[in-house]
């Protein structure tokens, strides 16, 4: 393990979490912005969800693999039905 990498995994586990959030927000942002210039902030507060309250990488895993299937979901009914017109 290189040593950057060492002193990461030295840190507090709150603060590692910290520093995960802050980067996956980033990233967040970036890829929200990308798709779309007026809402792009809910993929930063969806993100900061995910993280919120869990303390492994498996739960963080977990949550934002419940968080993908929900919001699929969520989308099913106001996709357009084949019959109706776009």
């Amino acid at each position: 393990m290189t040593r950057p990498l060492r002193f990461f995994f030295r840190l507090r586990l709150t603060t590692r979490q910290a520093i995960q959030a802050g980067i996956a927000s980033a990233l967040a942002l970036l890829v929200g912005h990308a798709l779309d210039q007026h809402y792009f902030f809910w993929a930063a507060a969806c993100c900061l969800v995910v993280f919120n309250g869990t303390a492994t990488g498996a739960q963080t895993v977990t949550r934002s693999i419940h968080r993908m299937v929900v919001t699929a979901m969520g989308l099913l009914p106001a996709s357009p039905s084949p019959a109706s017109p776009v």
